[in-house]
């Protein structure tokens, strides 16, 4: 039985050219993108996990990124590391600052704890693509209800802080589509209860934190029967002080 044979037509080599130098010049712009990104946030102060670096429990840089040493001497570390967790904490920030995060497609830890990105801030993320954020740290931030309707976007969040912040319980209605929250700190806020209401089909809710908060008890116990499992730090449960606030927000930066 005769195999056909292959005919390499220069057409055909050429396409092939043209489709590994398409490749090639994606993967390089990715890479230059990322390393651009990763300059702006050191230039505003704050600081950068890569996924080499996170491990269970904690980071670690002890490691190094995955792929051959002599490539990465070759051609760089950056098309061998992602950016996961971005900490600009306590920083004199704006929103068009948080527009690099963007490049980031990989990043699920966001510490923005005490900085004054406000309504905007949050309007800036919620245009964002961060399909894979999972933490995101808002505490002191100046957040209204208005800027919580951005939060619709990262349906993926599973911790959110929004501690310390004017927002009430009509702002609360915006956590009805964020079906993956597990916890959720409403530490020092004006809310009173009836808002809690919205979280009750939050299945996956297993922390929620009142301290501080003007919610009452009878609020209290019903997010508790309607969401099996979730433990509710009450109110009266000895409140945050901003200096305690401020040595975990250090804490986050360090880890």
């Amino acid at each position: 039985m005769r195999w056909p044979r292959l005919r390499f037509t220069v057409r055909l080599l050429l396409g092939l050219v043209v489709v590994l130098g398409c490749g090639l010049g994606w993967i390089a712009h990715k890479a230059r993108t990322q390393r651009q990104a990763v300059a702006r946030i050191k230039q505003l102060g704050g600081s950068v996990l890569y996924d080499f670096q996170e491990v269970r429990g904690g980071a670690s840089s002890s490691t190094e990124p995955r792929g051959p040493r002599w490539l990465r001497r070759l051609i760089g570390d950056e098309l061998f590391q992602e950016v996961v967790r971005v900490q600009l904490n306590g920083l004199d920030l704006r929103g068009a600052d948080l527009t690099c995060l963007g490049d980031f497609p990989g990043l699920k830890t966001l510490n923005l704890t005490c900085t004054d990105i406000g309504d905007d801030g949050l309007a800036q993320l919620g245009q964002l693509k961060l399909d894979r954020l999972r933490v995101l740290w808002l505490a002191d931030t100046g957040i209204s209800d208005a800027g919580l309707a951005r939060l619709a976007a990262l349906g993926g969040l599973e911790n959110l802080d929004v501690a310390y912040n004017p927002v009430t319980d009509a702002g609360l209605k915006s956590f009805r589509r964020l079906g993956n929250l597990e916890e959720l700190s409403l530490v020092r806020t004006p809310v009173e209860g009836p808002g809690l209401a919205d979280l009750h089909r939050l299945r996956r809710l297993r922390l929620v934190d009142l301290r501080g908060s003007k919610a009452s008890g009878a609020a209290r116990s019903e997010l508790m029967k309607a969401v099996p499992g979730v433990h509710v730090l009450p109110s009266s449960a000895g409140a945050v002080s901003t200096l305690e606030m401020l040595r975990a927000a250090e804490r986050r930066g360090r880890r």
